[in-house]
């Protein structure tokens, strides 16, 4: 019996989804209110684009969403495995995936903060902020040291699971 596990398992089904006409700040307001990292672009009912909120800092607030989106979305059938996805992901370069069903419909996303949650991404191997576990847009606390913190925790003043005051003051902005 096979231990595969297949990326319709760990998915999240129905993803938050944004129209390609849309602004990037729309983009940014709709990925805050529903706590998502990614948002998937649909032009009517094609799947045109994936982009993550680092992406739309960095993009004017008025500009078209399909100006920073990355696009043709990698995407993943939902009958492959997760080991299968990982290696998508790596050789892409791409923290998400649209899950799509082998006529291109879209059933979900996977991201990589998924795969580790489901073991198939070692910790060692995975960086991820210290406080909320997500992936992307991450800062270290110090330069010689392992721990990350996203900028969102930072700008929140999150404090990471498990640690001491000294931790919190470095980095709120405190310290020497």
């Amino acid at each position: 019996m096979s231990c595969a596990r297949y990326v319709v398992d760990l998915m999240t089904p129905n993803p938050v989804v944004i129209g390609a006409a849309q602004s990037a700040w729309a983009a940014e307001c709709l990925a805050e209110e529903r706590d998502v990292h990614h948002l998937i672009v649909m032009d009517h009912y094609d799947l045109v684009g994936e982009v993550c909120r680092c992406d739309l800092r960095a993009a004017r607030a008025g500009e078209p969403v399909t100006r920073c989106m990355h696009s043709p979305p990698v995407t993943v059938e939902d009958q492959q495995t997760a080991e299968d996805a990982l290696g998508i992901m790596a050789e892409r370069h791409v923290g998400c995936l649209p899950v799509v069903d082998w006529m291109g419909a879209l059933h979900g996303i996977v991201t990589l903060r998924d795969l580790r949650r489901a073991g198939i991404v070692s910790q060692e191997l995975a960086h991820a902020c210290a406080a909320c576990g997500a992936t992307h847009d991450l800062v270290p606390v110090r330069e010689d040291e392992q721990v990350m913190f996203c900028r969102h925790c930072v700008e929140q003043c999150r404090t990471p699971v498990g640690a001491t005051s000294d931790v919190y003051y470095y980095v709120d902005g405190g310290g020497d």
